[in-house]
């Protein structure tokens, strides 16, 4: 899963959330690009799956082999990468938040050499990440254009009968729970990456016994409804884990309710859906086809416009991971990775004396 996503809103950030579940301590890491964040968060994740724990893996929507956050929600503890874009700032420094800056196991002298280059490069991957932005609000114009249609087809007499009979459907054999607060997350189950769409759909819904998939082409219907089930469930007290849409992240693309083991997904024709079957809501059911046809010509060509945006903004996001790999080549060599090894086995040591509740 992801907590950041590259959105037409520019870079949409969840980390802040990651606190809330973790009140048995956060570590944030501090640090430039190559410093070892990722590294460190696999080490410990890697000692904590050993010792049987369940684990989140909130992978980096910029670069998804590298991860930018670890939960372990048993032991109530998180590390995270707290550097730009991603800034988290402590809620309660020293009690639960621990500020970890990495800055302290590198040779400034050496990266001194390298000054000129490095703002160079820096400049050149924002420069790249604001033109991929530009390019993910243009599909999102496109996508206006697109709802217009459709729009214009619409016929919404059933519309609400068929919401009712839906939930009626979905949670008419679940017993509400005793009167408490639910548990309401905001994530991403799937992100704009430099490798194109990417998505955690089977991970996230492994074990899922009801899904529900939103099918067709009105997506401001199936937006709506994603709303309305997530806001239904959570009057009822269910625990709710809303997975936003990385284009629009004001819109939501999965709404699972984990206690129910109940899923609502809406599809898009570049889903992968790792072998995921479920109940089909046809949403084509409240367009008029006929009506659509006269907007045929347009249609086509705004999805062929679409798809050009949608390669142009990922490939102007791999541009950006590519110069940032420049900077970790320059970094890497400054830090100290003995000091990198020995913070590691602190923090392993540290979550494994709270696993044994010292």
């Amino acid at each position: 899963m992801f907590s950041g996503n590259n959105t037409a809103r520019g870079f949409y950030s969840f980390y802040e959330e990651l606190i809330n579940f973790a009140e048995n301590g956060v570590f944030i890491l501090k640090g430039g690009p190559g410093t070892g964040k990722s590294t460190l968060m696999r080490k410990v994740g890697e000692t904590a799956f050993q010792q049987g724990y369940d684990l989140e893996y909130h992978y980096c929507s910029s670069d998804p082999f590298s991860i930018d956050a670890l939960l372990i929600p048993e032991l109530a503890l998180a590390i995270l990468d707290g550097t730009r874009p991603h800034i988290v700032d402590p809620q309660n420094p020293g009690a639960v938040e621990q500020l970890i800056n990495l800055g302290e196991f590198w040779e400034v002298e050496l990266l001194m050499t390298q000054k000129e280059k490095i703002k160079i490069l820096n400049q050149q991957k924002g420069f790249f990440f604001r033109l991929a932005y530009n390019h993910l609000l243009e599909a999102e114009v496109i996508k206006r254009e697109l709802q217009y249609y459709y729009q214009c087809a619409l016929n919404k007499v059933g519309w609400w009968p068929f919401f009712r009979e839906t939930i009626t459907r979905a949670f008419g054999e679940f017993t509400p729970p005793v009167k408490r607060l639910p548990l309401i997350r905001s994530l991403f189950a799937s992100a704009n990456t430099p490798d194109g769409y990417l998505s955690y759909f089977g991970s996230i819904l492994q074990g899922v016994k009801n899904l529900y998939l939103l099918n067709g082409g009105w997506e401001i219907g199936k937006a709506a409804f994603l709303k309305k089930i997530a806001a239904w469930g959570i009057s009822l007290g269910f625990d709710c884990e809303k997975y936003h849409c990385p284009f629009d992240p004001l819109n939501l693309e999965l709404v699972f309710f984990p206690d129910l083991k109940l899923g609502f997904l809406s599809t898009r024709s570049f889903f992968e859906y790792w072998g995921l079957t479920g109940q089909v809501l046809d949403f084509d059911q409240f367009i008029s086809f006929k009506k659509l046809a006269e907007f045929k010509r347009e249609i086509g060509l705004a999805e062929k416009r679409l798809t050009a945006v949608h390669e142009q903004a990922w490939q102007k996001l791999d541009q950006a991971r590519s110069v940032h790999q420049q900077l970790e080549k320059i970094y890497f060599p400054a830090i100290s990775i003995e000091k990198l090894e020995a913070l590691g086995e602190k923090l392993v040591n540290y979550f494994f004396k709270l696993s044994q509740g010292d």
